[in-house]
Parts: structure tokens; sequence; C-alpha cells
């Protein structure tokens, strides 16, 4: 439902709940029971991962509301974003897409100072793995996550661009838009591992449906 064509989307957070004692989830909270079943990953139990997972919420919780960000960028969230979406619906794996959540966190921290898109960009890619945390958060203009497509047309300075290489899956990379409709190809070669796949190979690109398809001559 967040990727709707819709302005605002919802999903009830209390649709489901992990299989953890209802004594720990009191504790540490349904959100970090959430997450740590996705970190669990049926490989060990959810339980052991209760402190840590509350750790990562209240670092969440505590760089975007008490926290001055100096150096903010929406592109790593949007990518995470992007990329979380994939993993969940096209690869069944949250626990991936939730690593690129953990990433976008470490790469561009939140602050209470960001303007209402960014902070609303940040709970919506949130939202999935943390609903309750989100719909706290949420400002009384939004009353509810606001939708993905609908917050990318809104971060129109960046090109938001799916692509692969020959034979492999499908990425997601954002780039600075006015740079990347100059020379695409140009700014496809700046990610390190696309420019040594290419090596000295000429570089060209085919748009399919599913996204650009980089091609070695």
């Amino acid at each position: 439902m967040l990727w709707n064509e819709l302005e605002h989307a919802w999903i009830d957070p209390s649709g489901s709940a992990p299989a953890i004692d209802r004594l720990l989830i009191e504790e540490y909270g349904i959100d970090a029971a959430r997450i740590a079943h996705i970190c669990a990953q049926g490989s060990v139990p959810a339980t052991s991962l209760l402190e840590s997972c509350f750790k990562w919420l209240a670092r969440l919780d505590r760089q975007f509301n008490q926290c001055e960000s100096r150096s903010f960028s929406a592109a790593p969230w949007l990518e995470a974003a992007l990329q979380s979406y994939d993993h969940i619906i096209g690869r069944s794996s949250a626990y991936c897409g939730f690593s690129q959540i953990r990433r976008a966190l470490r790469e561009a921290s939140p602050g209470q100072n960001l303007n209402q898109l960014q902070k609303e960009l940040i709970i919506s890619a949130v939202y999935p793995y943390c609903p309750l945390w989100a719909r706290f958060n949420l400002t009384e203009a939004a009353g509810m996550p606001l939708s993905m497509p609908w917050l990318i047309q809104n971060f129109s300075e960046f090109a938001c661009i799916r692509f692969a290489l020959p034979g492999g899956g499908w990425h997601w990379k954002v780039f600075a838009r006015g740079r990347f409709d100059q020379n695409p190809v140009g700014e496809l070669l700046k990610l390190r591992w696309v420019k040594k796949a290419a090596g000295n190979r000429p570089v060209n690109i085919k748009n399919l449906d599913e996204g650009l398809q980089i091609c070695f001559a």
C-alpha cells in the first residue's frame, strides 16, 4: 500500500504480532520485537536480538527527534526505500530490506532540523519495519504515511534509476538529476563496481520496462 499512486497510504500496524512472549513485548516494544524477528531469519531465537534491536530503534528515535543533522541527504533514504521494496516484494527477504534501512541511517543520519518532506521520507521508509514508531512521529498534517511514489516525485532534484549489468540482477541508485540527464553513462561509471565490470570496453544503455540495461561492446 505504501507503493500505490495515492498521496497517503495506511496499513494497520496492529494487524499482526510476532510470536514473542507478551512480557518481553511489553518490555521492549512491538516494533523492537518485529525487527528482532526479521533479523533472526529463523536461524537464532528472536529473543536473543531484542536488546540490540531496541538499541537500534532508540538510536533512530534519538537522531530523529533530538539531534541536529549537519549534512543530511535524502538520496540514501530514497535508495533504501526502493531497494527495500525490491527485496521484500521481489525476493521475499525482509532482512535484506531492513539492512538497507540500517545503511541509510548510518550514511545519512536524520535530525530534528530536517524539513517536513525529508522527515516524511524517513517515516515512510521505516514504516514497514517500525509501524508504531512511524505512526507516533507522523505530523498532524500527514495523518498517515505518505506513499513512496508521491514522495519520490517531490524529490525532483534526484533521478531514481533502476539498472542491471549484463547477466546480473537489478539495482537502484539515486543520482543528481541534472548530471544524470546530461551524461547517464558517465554517472553510472562513477559506481566503482560498474566501472570495474566495464573495464576498458565501450558502454551503452538500453531502456527496458524493468529499467536501464547496461551493455558492454
